[in-house]
């Protein structure tokens, strides 16, 4: 949930995130923070068959990870809170809900220490950690999405072989369909990001299906918000716009940008030219 400044007071606004497409699935806005607004946001997710079942990890292997950390029981009580979907209550055991607002969070508890087991050794100064030492892998992740930067394919491959055996306890293992070893100028796609190597630079821009799917999205939006005045456009698509540019701002992304920009554009000329038609040619 964040919280926006206007002229008249302060407007929340909570979201609903997938976290395979780093989507905003669900969201709604209001003058207030009370219950009901998180609520009305997983409603939107879950009339648009966003919100799924299912288990990313096992919950008592994650309880056994964390020890006597004092916010155990806490942690506990989020594992087995259960979950709403259609206005039915489905009890979590084990796992997590995919998509759970609190999901990312477990999941660092719970794969925390993979960058060693991958083999990564870090540099200090004074004590301090630096960066990823020379001659070692780099590993990069959000929840459980990673990529593992390595110097060569067998240095590849023996990371994967250490990642694996280290999984195996905590109930998890790769998905084969989505891993792969490849040579950085080839590109890949992560996190909504395309990374590629162009000779000596690392270049890292929005993905074609990123891109693809924030477009649909607008003009979905804009179709369903047909007959409905300016200010309910604005508090529609501002979430989208505002949070799909400050995700992609920090890599390649100005002629992204301004395709997008030229489309919203185009969306919102069609509208209003649409709206202010005369009754005579309609």
């Amino acid at each position: 949930m964040t919280f926006l400044p206007t002229g008249e007071g302060w407007l929340y606004l909570a979201t609903v995130i997938d976290l395979a497409t780093r989507e905003v699935v669900g969201h709604a806005m209001a003058d207030h923070r009370r219950a009901e607004l998180p609520l009305a946001a997983l409603r939107m997710a879950a009339g648009r068959g966003s919100l799924e079942r299912g288990c990313s990890f096992h919950s008592d292997r994650l309880l056994n990870a964390i020890g006597e950390f004092p916010g155990r029981e806490l942690v506990r009580q989020w594992l087995k809170a259960g979950v709403i979907d259609g206005g039915r209550f489905t009890r979590t055991d084990e796992g997590t809900p995919r998509g759970g607002v609190i999901s990312p969070r477990l999941l660092n508890i719970a794969l925390h220490g993979m960058e060693e087991a991958a083999g990564v050794r870090f540099a200090t100064r004074k004590g301090k950690v630096m960066w990823a030492a020379k001659g070692t892998p780099i590993l990069v992740r959000y929840a459980d999405d990673f990529a593992v930067f390595c110097t060569s394919r067998e240095e590849a491959e023996t990371a994967k072989a250490r990642l694996t055996e280290w999984l195996a306890p905590r109930g998890l293992r790769f998905n084969e369909e989505k891993t792969r070893i490849l040579h950085l100028p080839e590109e890949f796609d992560f996190l909504g990001f395309t990374v590629r190597r162009h000779g000596d630079a690392l270049i890292i821009t929005p993905s074609k299906d990123a891109v693809a799917r924030v477009r649909k999205r607008l003009r979905d939006e804009m179709q369903a918000l047909l007959g409905l005045n300016v200010t309910a456009v604005l508090r529609r698509l501002s979430p989208i716009v505002r949070g799909w540019s400050a995700y992609y701002r920090t890599v390649v992304s100005s002629r992204t940008f301004s395709a997008l920009d030229s489309y919203v554009w185009a969306l919102t000329y069609k509208r209003a030219k649409r709206s202010h038609m005369s009754p005579l040619l309609k």
